[in-house]
């Protein structure tokens, strides 16, 4: 895929990309078209299901958009956030839902056929900057994060922790967090910690699951894990981080390399 200058990744779905500019545009892209969408608001946030858009607004506004028709089936605006981490969650498209992840900490349930609000689960509501910078969904158990918090939410069950979180991912029903201290830190779904290993002035700056767990440190390293984090190797791998660097699955994208 080659997206057009100027333009940044949100999301995928199967084989289709979404992407945005600084032009309040925003671009769904598969291998052989590409359609272009302008809006009022910046595009911060997506998702596609069919022919239907979850969008999150620079603003915190949430909305569900119609590519055929090209008009909107719900749109509602949450309490505005001044301050916000980078990373920003994408909503999801569950059976007969979409969770939105807000910019001040909330997950906000729209029904996907009536297109109304059903309910808001707050995730972090006493820090400054407390958007969602991470949420995923594995059988009946769901994983919500922000800079500060990290919860699960299982059978009517919830669970949380605190931590300073630099990155977060989830690999076969484990979840993986890199904290400011160095720390890289393996749960199972109901936040039990399995292992932990602290690299000391480590300041990791992005993870990804190959064959093992690899960790991506600013000054130029990439650490190695194996999924016991019982064998260690450390690589010099040096890269820009002015660029925005990006972990799907097993890979690792760094502008218009990849690894």
């Amino acid at each position: 895929y080659k997206l057009p200058d100027n333009c940044s990744f949100i999301n995928k779905n199967n084989k289709t990309i979404l992407a945005v500019n600084n032009y309040k545009q925003l671009l769904v892209k598969n291998k052989h078209d590409i359609l272009t969408f302008t809006f009022e608001q910046n595009v911060i946030a997506g998702a596609l299901n069919k022919n239907c858009l979850a969008l999150i607004f620079e603003d915190n506004t949430i909305a569900i958009y119609d590519i055929n028709s090209k008009k909107f089936k719900f749109k509602e605006y949450q309490k505005s956030s001044l301050i916000n981490d980078h990373r920003i969650a994408n909503p999801i498209f569950l059976e007969n839902i979409v969770l939105f992840p807000t910019l001040n900490g909330q997950i906000v349930i729209v029904d996907n056929k009536n297109y109304k609000t059903i309910g808001t689960m707050t995730i972090d509501a006493d820090t400054k900057i407390n958007n969602i910078i991470f949420l995923k969904t594995i059988g009946d158990t769901m994983i919500a994060s922000t800079p500060n918090r990290i919860l699960s939410l299982s059978n009517n069950t919830i669970t949380t922790k605190e931590y300073t979180i630099k990155d977060i991912i989830l690999h076969d029903k484990f979840i993986y967090i890199a904290t400011l201290e160095g720390e890289i830190i393996k749960f199972d779904l109901l936040l039990n910690v399995i292992k932990s290993k602290k690299f000391k002035f480590a300041d990791i700056y992005s993870l990804a699951f190959g064959s093992k767990l690899y960790a991506l440190e600013s000054q130029g390293y990439l650490i190695e894990l194996t999924n016991d984090f019982n064998n260690t190797k450390i690589y010099n791998f040096d890269f820009d981080s002015s660029y925005k660097t990006l972990a799907l699955d097993n890979i690792l994208y760094f502008d218009d390399k990849y690894i």
